[in-house]
């Protein structure tokens, strides 16, 4: 928390672990405008900081020193963005790495369960509905259309048990724009939290990835494990995410020692699975 003195003292996020619910919406509102080229950089700082002090800018008179004031208190943030600097011009790239469900419900729509206290994660996330939902994202990062937005906030707030009939139940029209824009970065965040996790470097960090890519690309990947005598794939659908995670990199950790054990060198090894000769070095040693 950064310590504000704007008539009275607040306390200002700085993280977003310290964000409560409705300025975790306003501010996802605000990235989205800038992503989509909406408003540009200068804007999107000063959007930044009344989405987080909950600042109505269409309500205010907004002069010279209020922007100013502003873009000051957004120069003391160092979220939710990180500044690249280029020979000619400066490149923004956001950081969003969030580790809980920022929004358990909307409306009268439960969302997904994802916490973690003490080194703890406890989520209502199945496999069949991670699947899904990377497939929806996948979509969206692409057409960044509503109708797509509107399918994985379905996916996402789909009640007990995860299925296609339940997933129609869901209402996005009950949703706002900022809502639904939240379960969108909320969730992208989420992916890079778990892509982070050290454990997961070989089924989420391919060869051919740039670092920071969330995993996308895994629809087959539930037909896969159940071909490979994982179980029956409808039990596979049901398994809680974190399972089907282990699964995944059992799976990755098979196959080097399968591609070992046919005389591959470690080189193509490492180009069959698209990975780096470094990330499977320790497990063709052993």
């Amino acid at each position: 928390m950064i310590t504000l003195k704007l008539k009275k003292t607040r306390q200002v996020p700085n993280r977003w672990h310290e964000l409560n619910e409705e300025q975790f919406v306003r501010l996802a509102g605000a990235i989205a405008d800038f992503e989509a080229g909406i408003t540009n950089f200068e804007q999107f700082k000063v959007m930044t900081v009344a989405a987080i002090l909950d600042l109505k800018i269409d309500r205010l008179k907004m002069t010279d020193t209020l922007f100013e004031n502003l873009f000051r208190i957004s120069e003391q943030l160092d979220f939710p963005y990180r500044l690249h600097e280029k020979e000619d011009h400066k490149e923004v790239e956001f950081k969003i790495c969030i580790n809980r469900q920022m929004q358990p419900k909307v409306n009268q729509n439960k969302g997904y369960v994802f916490t973690v206290e003490s080194g703890m994660i406890e989520t209502s996330i199945v496999s069949e509905q991670y699947v899904d939902a990377i497939s929806v994202m996948k979509l969206y990062s692409s057409d960044h259309s509503e109708q797509t937005l509107d399918m994985l906030v379905k996916v996402l707030y789909c009640p007990l048990p995860y299925s296609k009939e339940n997933i129609q139940k869901v209402k996005p029209h009950k949703f706002s724009r900022e809502q639904k824009l939240a379960v969108y970065y909320n969730f992208r965040g989420l992916l890079e939290w778990i892509r982070r996790i050290d454990k997961y470097d070989l089924i989420f960090n391919s060869a051919e990835e740039k670092p920071g890519k969330s995993p996308l690309g895994m629809e087959g990947s539930l037909y896969s494990l159940s071909k490979a005598g994982y179980g029956v794939y409808a039990d596979i659908c049901k398994m809680d995410l974190f399972t089907y995670l282990d699964l995944l990199l059992s799976q990755t950790i098979e196959s080097i020692h399968s591609l070992k054990s046919c005389g591959l060198k470690p080189t193509e090894i490492a180009e069959k699975l698209n990975l780096t000769v470094g990330q499977i070095s320790s497990f063709i040693e052993s």
